[in-house]
C-alpha cells in the first residue's frame, strides 16, 4: 500500500511538473507579445508627440520668418545699418526661447500641466507677444515715415488713451484703421489657439528633456544656474549691446528705452560745449538797460511759408498776418530754414541757439535768458512735450517755468487740439510789473493736428488712404490746417491783450520744420532735408512800431533767439553761434543741418549762399545757389566749376559731423 501511495505522488509530481511546463510555454509568447506591443506603442506615442510639437515649431519657424523679412526691410528702406538685422533677430529669437523655458518649467508642475484653462492660457500668452510685436513693427513703419524717428512706449501709452479722437482727426479712411486694430490681435490669439495643444506637448518635450537628464532634479535649481551662466555671459558686454541697440535704432529696445541719438551718433557731443554754456549762464549779466517787453514766440508745426498768402500763396490762408503785412506792421524772412526735419531737432534749435550737432538739455536756452532777466516765462505747447523723446527735460533744465502745459495736460481737449493753447493761456495770471516771455505751439498745419469743421474751407480734404495719397485732398487739408493756425495766432494775441502782456510786445512766428506735400513722391517729413522739409517762415510783428523793412536777411533757427535780443538791446550770450537776421553777415557764415543719414551745411559769403547735401547712405551730393535758384530747382554738383566749392564743403561736413568714424 505504502508502495501504491508512493507511485500516485510520484505521478502527481510529474503532472505538475508538466502542467507548469506547459504554462510557462504558453506565457512566454504572450509576455513578449505584450512587450512588443508596448514598444510599438511607445513608438506611436513618441511619434504622435514628435508630430503634435512639430506644429508648434512650424509656427515660431514662421513668425520667426516674418520678423526676418521685417528687419530686413527696416534696415534698408529706412537706411540703417545692417547691423540692426543681427540685434534684431537675436533679440527676438531670445525671447522666444526665453518664453518657451519658463513656460516648459511651468509645465513641470503637474497641476498646471492638467489645468483646464491651459489651452486659453498658452494661446493668449504667445498670441499677446506676438500682437506686441506686430504692433512695434507697423508703428515704427508709421513713425519712421512721418517724422523720422522710432515709436515709444510713452507716445503709445499717451496716444492710445485717446485712442478714438486721434483716429478721428487723422485724414485718412478711417474703416481700413479701425479693421486692422480689431483683426490684428484676433489673428494672433486665433493662430495660437488653434496650436495650443502642440505648444503643450512642445513645452512637456522641453522640460524632460532639460530636467529630465540632468543630475540634479531641482527645478528650480536649474533655473537659478542657467540664469547666472547667461548673466555671467552677457553682463560684461551689457553696455556695449545696450549702445548699439540705441545707436543701431533697434526697434523692440527703442521702444522700452527711447533715446535719440541723432546729436551723439557721429561722438560729435562735446563736454566742453557744456561747460562753456554753463558758465555762460553763470557769469550772464542780470542788471542790463534794454527795452522791457513782451516776447511772444510762436512754433506752428510743419509750417510751410510757400502755402501761406503772406508768402505770396495764392489761397487766402493766412487774413490776420496778411493784415498786419498791409498795414506795414510785420517782417518776413523769405529764406529761413531749419536745421532738421523733425520737432525735436527743429524745436530745440529754436531754444538752444545752438549747432544742430552741439544741441544739449544744459545748453543756455532763450528761456534761460529771459529767467535770468525777470520775466515771466510761460511755456504752452500742442501736442505731448512731456513724453515725446524727453523733450521736456531740455526745457526746464537749467531754469524753472513759472508756467508749463502741454497737450497731455487738458482734460477737457485732445492733445493735438490747438484749443488747449486758449485754455492753459486763459489760466494764466494777468501781467504785473515783469514782462513775459511766451513760448507756444500750434498744431493746426500738421497733419495729425485737429482740423475743426469751421476752417474745411478747401475741398475736398483729407479721408484718403496711406499708401495712395491723393494729393489735391491732401493740399486741402493742409491748406485748411494753416487757415486755422492763422486764426489761433489771433486769438492767442487777443488774449495775452487782454491780460495786460501785448500791449506792447513783440510777435515772432516760425515753424520747427517743413511739411512734403508730395513733392517727388513723398509726404511728411523726418527723412530729408529736401527743401520742402527745411523751407520754414519767420514774421516778425513789433505791436507798437512799423517795420522799418518788409524783408529780413537769410537764416536758421539758431538765428531766432539773437533777433529777439537784438531787437531788445538785450546782450546776445557768447556761446550762441547765430546772428540777428536784421543785421548783415560779414565774412563768410556757416549754418548746419541734420536729419538721420543727410547732412546738410549752408555757407553764406560774398558771392551768395549755397546749400550743399550729403547722404552718407547713397554717398549723393547735392548743391543749390539759393540765392538765386530759392526752389532748389537746378543741382549744381555736376558742374566743373563748383568742383573746388563742392570738395571744401563735402569736407566741411566730414569735420563737423565727423562722418569719417560713422559706422
Amino acid at each position: 500500500m505504502e508502495h501504491s501511495l508512493s507511485y500516485a505522488t510520484d505521478e502527481q509530481g510529474r503532472v505538475a511538473e508538466i502542467e507548469a511546463s506547459q504554462t510557462i510555454q504558453n506565457s512566454v509568447p504572450g509576455a513578449l507579445t505584450t512587450l512588443t506591443m508596448s514598444v510599438k506603442a511607445s513608438k506611436t506615442s513618441s511619434s504622435t508627440s514628435e508630430k503634435s510639437s512639430s506644429g508648434a515649431l512650424l509656427v515660431l519657424g514662421f513668425w520667426l520668418l516674418v520678423s526676418i523679412g521685417y528687419i530686413t526691410f527696416y534696415a534698408f528702406h529706412f537706411k540703417f545699418s545692417p547691423k540692426v538685422i543681427v540685434l534684431h533677430l537675436m533679440l527676438v529669437a531670445g525671447c522666444f526661447a526665453g518664453l518657451l523655458f519658463l513656460l516648459s518649467t511651468l509645465m513641470r508642475i503637474r497641476a498646471i500641466e492638467a489645468w483646464v484653462f491651459g489651452r486659453l492660457v498658452w494661446a493668449s500668452t504667445w498670441g499677446l507677444l506676438i500682437f506686441c510685436l506686430s504692433l512695434i513693427y507697423i508703428l515704427n513703419v508709421v513713425s519712421l515715415s512721418e517724422w523720422g524717428q522710432n515709436i515709444t512706449w510713452n507716445i503709445v501709452f499717451k496716444y492710445g488713451s485717446q485712442l478714438p479722437a486721434l483716429i478721428k482727426h487723422q485724414p485718412f479712411y478711417r474703416l481700413p484703421i479701425y479693421v486692422a486694430i480689431l483683426a490684428l490681435p484676433l489673428f494672433c490669439f486665433l493662430g495660437f489657439w488653434m496650436t495650443a495643444r502642440s505648444f503643450q506637448t512642445l513645452y512637456i518635450r522641453i522640460g524632460a528633456a532639460i530636467y529630465d537628464r540632468v543630475q540634479f532634479r531641482s527645478t528650480y535649481l536649474v533655473m537659478l544656474a542657467t540664469g547666472l551662466f547667461l548673466l555671467a555671459q552677457l553682463w560684461p558686454q551689457q553696455q556695449s549691446i545696450r549702445s548699439q541697440m540705441s545707436f543701431k535704432k533697434e526697434p523692440i529696445y527703442n521702444f522700452f528705452k527711447p533715446f535719440n541719438s541723432m546729436f551723439k551718433e557721429n561722438g560729435t557731443f562735446d563736454p566742453a560745449v557744456i561747460q562753456a554754456h554753463q558758465e555762460a549762464i553763470a557769469y550772464y549779466p542780470e542788471d542790463q538797460d534794454y527795452e522791457k517787453k513782451s516776447v511772444v514766440l510762436i512754433t506752428v508745426d510743419a509750417l510751410r511759408p510757400d502755402h501761406m498768402s503772406a508768402y505770396g500763396y495764392h489761397r487766402k490762408t493766412t487774413p490776420y498776418l496778411d493784415s498786419l503785412l498791409n498795414a506795414g506792421q510785420l517782417q518776413l524772412s523769405s529764406q529761413f530754414y531749419s536745421n532738421c526735419s523733425n520737432s525735436y531737432g527743429g524745436i530745440l534749435s529754436v531754444l538752444n541757439c545752438t549747432p544742430i550737432h552741439q544741441i544739449a538739455n544744459a545748453n543756455f536756452n532763450i528761456q534761460d535768458v529771459f529767467n535770468k532777466l525777470g520775466y515771466y516765462t510761460c511755456f504752452v505747447l500742442g501736442g505731448s512735450h512731456s513724453d515725446w523723446y524727453q523733450m521736456h527735460r531740455f526745457y526746464e533744465n537749467n531754469s524753472k517755468l513759472d508756467f508749463y502745459r502741454d497737450g497731455f495736460h487738458s482734460k477737457n481737449f485732445h492733445a493735438k487740439d490747438d484749443n488747449i493753447v486758449l485754455e492753459f493761456l486763459d489760466q494764466i495770471p494777468d501781467a504785473d510789473e515783469a514782462p513775459g516771455f511766451f513760448y507756444i505751439h500750434l498744431m493746426a498745419a500738421h497733419p495729425g493736428g485737429v482740423k475743426l469743421p469751421e476752417y474745411a474751407r478747401y475741398q475736398p480734404a483729407g479721408s484718403t488712404g496711406y499708401v495712395n495719397r491723393d494729393q489735391r485732398r491732401w493740399i486741402n487739408y493742409y491748406d485748411n490746417g494753416v487757415l486755422q493756425a492763422d486764426d489761433y495766432i489771433k486769438k492767442i494775441m487777443v488774449l495775452l491783450t487782454r491780460k495786460g502782456y501785448c500791449e506792447d510786445c513783440l510777435l515772432l512766428i516760425s515753424a520747427d520744420h517743413g511739411e512734403a506735400l508730395g513733392e517727388k513722391g513723398r509726404y511728411g517729413h523726418g527723412q530729408y532735408l529736401g527743401f520742402e522739409s527745411v523751407n520754414i517762415p519767420l514774421l516778425i510783428h513789433d505791436t507798437n512800431a512799423a517795420a522799418d523793412s518788409p524783408l529780413l536777411a537769410y537764416g536758421t533757427q539758431i538765428d531766432i533767439g539773437p533777433t529777439i535780443l537784438h531787437r531788445l538791446g538785450i546782450l546776445k550770450p557768447e556761446v550762441w553761434a547765430g546772428r540777428s537776421v536784421e543785421t548783415v553777415s560779414e565774412g563768410v557764415s556757416y549754418r548746419y543741418q541734420r536729419q538721420r543719414k543727410s547732412y546738410g551745411l549752408i555757407r553764406e559769403d560774398s558771392t551768395g549762399i549755397y546749400r550743399y547735401l550729403y547722404n552718407t547712405a547713397s554717398k549723393q551730393q547735392e548743391l543749390y545757389k539759393i540765392d538765386e535758384d530759392p526752389k532748389e530747382l537746378q543741382d549744381l554738383s555736376a558742374e566743373p566749376r563748383w568742383k573746388a566749392l563742392l570738395k571744401e564743403l563735402h569736407q566741411n561736413c566730414i569735420t563737423t559731423f565727423r562722418l569719417d568714424i560713422e559706422s
